[in-house]
């Protein structure tokens, strides 16, 4: 049965996917993630692509000759996996889980009409219901973490499926000790919760000692905040379009949207979260 969080975070990606898409940065790569400028990144499309990079390189670093299972939670349009498919040293089998429906219908019309050969699957479900699927060698998630109304849940389904050995990969957004008052810090917080549905806002070491309930450890925990490039031009006009946001009687679904994201840029700039590249074992 879906929650209502749940379906409040289904009705948010199946209005707003189509926009992300069009107008959003997005629109050169299909890419529902943040850019990140890290080692290498000379353009923008690079660096929307950054971090399926740095997941790609985790995978490649595996020394294994059979064909490998990847399974994607929270895959967006399926931007990451095909990414990845592309990239890849050895075959591979992919499934990629969205809650959204207008999202999954974006992903397999991808893979119809682009990658045809290649061996995946799109499922519209709830990452904390999966259905029956097999072991993976690779489990990731991008930006989706925080959208988990039941983390534990979350990390103890991710393990039944997670094969000996397999590696947990996520990259999102973790609260850090935090720069500046309370009020200041609390309301910020707030909005960013509010406006990206967010369910669940942990420290990485909280996280590190839940995964390790359930059989996984912290292998690699890298920051990527100083490779965002915060506070752009585009930041500033989306910041000064949401003053005339607030006079309208009317609220839209995008633009509470956007409000989440100012507050994300200002958590970011005064420390209160960090964008987090993190990599778990299973023993």
């Amino acid at each position: 049965m879906t929650s209502k969080a749940n379906e409040k975070l289904k009705k948010y990606f199946d209005r707003n996917t189509p926009l992300f898409i069009k107008i959003g940065r997005s629109s050169a790569s299909a890419n529902i993630h943040r850019a990140v400028w890290g080692n290498g990144v000379t353009n923008d499309t690079e660096a929307m692509t950054y971090v399926n990079k740095i997941i790609l390189d985790e995978i490649n670093s595996t020394d294994t000759s059979e064909t490998l299972r990847i399974l994607d939670l929270g895959c967006g349009v399926g931007a990451s996996v095909f990414y990845l498919a592309n990239g890849l040293l050895r075959k591979a089998e992919f499934t990629g889980i969205s809650i959204s429906k207008v999202q999954i219908e974006y992903a397999r019309k991808f893979h119809q009409q682009n990658y045809s050969g290649l061996a995946c699957e799109f499922i519209e479900a709830d990452f904390h219901e999966l259905p029956d699927l097999p072991l993976y060698d690779f489990i990731y998630l991008v930006e989706a973490f925080v959208l988990s109304y039941d983390p534990d849940r979350l990390l103890s389904g991710i393990q039944k499926r997670l094969k000996p050995g397999g590696k947990l990969i996520i990259c999102d957004d973790f609260l850090t000790e935090g720069n500046g008052t309370r009020v200041e810090s609390d309301k910020l917080l707030a909005a960013f919760v509010e406006g990206w549905h967010i369910g669940s806002l942990w420290k990485v070491e909280k996280l590190k000692n839940k995964a390790e309930n359930h059989g996984l450890t912290l292998a690699k925990n890298t920051d990527l905040t100083p490779y965002l490039n915060l506070w752009t031009l585009r930041d500033k006009m989306a910041h000064f379009f949401l003053y005339l946001y607030k006079l309208l009687p009317v609220k839209s679904i995008y633009w509470e949207s956007v409000r989440g994201g100012d507050a994300l840029q200002k958590c970011l700039i005064r420390g209160l979260i960090n964008y987090r590249f993190l990599v778990f074992t299973k023993s």
